[in-house]
């Protein structure tokens, strides 16, 4: 074979190789997408991130999970997060019992407050 077979054979490996998609390991992914490897299993789990089993061994096409937590990134609120996992706190409570009327200069038969009775 000579030198002008080999190049155009390489080149043409090469571009073969260009059109395949990146698979990586769990843990590569994770490190790519500044993610636990846990958050990887557990989007391939339910499928929000593409991923190819090779026996027991897990492969993830990097390019489409980049582009897959890019398209969620746009679909998300200011806040960062989507709508569903915001929630508010709950509302804070006043202080009950005997300690609490004690606090507020109350005496332990007055009600803490107006028209409620102890």
């Amino acid at each position: 074979m000579t030198s002008s077979e080999r190049d155009r054979q390489h080149a043409h490996e090469t571009a073969a190789a260009a059109d395949l998609p990146r698979l990586v390991t769990v843990e590569e992914a994770a490190a790519a997408l500044s993610v636990t490897p846990q958050t990887v299993y557990r989007r391939v789990e339910d499928g929000t991130i593409p991923a190819v089993r090779i026996g027991r061994a897990i492969r993830i096409d990097l390019d489409q999970a980049l582009e897959q937590m890019r398209v969620e990134a746009g679909t998300r609120g200011a806040a960062g997060r989507s709508a569903a996992i915001t929630r508010r706190p709950p509302a804070a409570r006043e202080p009950q019992g005997a300690f609490a009327r004690r606090a507020r200069g109350l005496s332990e038969r007055e009600p803490s407050t107006p028209g409620s009775s102890s």
